[in-house]
């Protein structure tokens, strides 16, 4: 045991003594392995930190490392940290993703914290459906998405169904048999999200329309403006009464950011 001022630097092969601390971030095998690669080669002068219950405040990764390897665990104690010292740390070192900070809400809710259900929604929906973080937003958030510090500071809020959303994945996977790849962007998914909720939007005709657009997809700027006159255009062909679809869903869009205190701009 070294001495460092007054805090007491251990060492440990009795990795039992450990536990995840709840609430954070998820352990990713891939930075494991590379741990163990190079820890493998020589020790690292690396110190964990864990409380008095022995959860690990911070170095997960170095834990399972160690572990892994059967070497010594250096760690130090300080008795009191929890939860809110792992974001102090993690924030300060900026190696925290939005998707961890949604992995520990969740965590957090399945231990008890119901306040976060909405972020064990979210990361139920985009398990299920193998979505990244930015498209299980889209679909929650009716086409869109909170800002980082919404998610961050445990405040995000579902907006949509499950079964709504579930229902908007679907006709987009449809979209993309229809259109292709281009449809697979964030720009396009929020346009027709955005555009599906605009009053006397009918899908059915959108379908029928659009595949004679395929082209116009195929060679438009991957924005809002280019996709929304597309599909404008697409809609109202051969319609007696046009549907203005740029108009309302560039208000809805604005009405649903300024709910979450939160500016958007669109292309010019």
């Amino acid at each position: 045991m070294l001495r460092l001022q007054n805090i007491c630097i251990q060492s440990t092969m009795d990795y039992e003594k450990f536990t995840a601390m709840v609430g954070n971030r998820a352990i990713m095998d891939a930075n494991v392995k590379k741990l163990v690669v190079s820890m493998g080669k020589g020790q690292l002068a690396s110190i964990g930190i864990v409380n008095k219950k022995g959860e690990i405040i911070d170095g997960q990764h170095r834990y399972k490392a160690c572990k892994e390897l059967g070497i010594p665990f250096y760690y130090i104690i300080m008795p009191n940290y929890g939860i809110e010292e792992v974001h102090t740390l993690n924030s300060n070192m900026k190696n925290w993703t939005n998707r961890d900070y949604v992995h520990q809400y969740a965590d957090r809710y399945m231990n008890g914290e119901k306040l976060f259900i909405h972020y064990f929604r979210l990361q139920a929906f985009m398990e299920m459906h193998s979505l990244h973080l930015n498209d299980g937003l889209l679909l929650l958030e009716g086409g869109i998405k909170s800002g980082t510090q919404t998610l961050r500071n445990g405040t995000f809020k579902i907006t949509e169904s499950t079964e709504s959303a579930e229902e908007r994945l679907g006709e987009l996977m449809e979209l993309e048999k229809i259109l292709g790849s281009k449809t697979c962007s964030q720009t396009f998914w929020q346009t027709y999200i955005l555009s599906r909720r605009v009053e006397g939007f009918d899908p059915d005709r959108f379908f029928n329309k659009i595949k004679a657009a395929k082209g116009a997809i195929d060679e438009a700027k991957d924005t809002f403006n280019s996709y929304i006159s597309i599909f404008e255009e697409a809609y109202n062909k051969g319609k007696n009464k046009d549907l203005n679809l740029a108009y309302p869903a560039k208000q809805l869009d604005k009405q649903l950011r300024r709910n979450r205190s939160e500016d958007v701009t669109y292309e010019d």
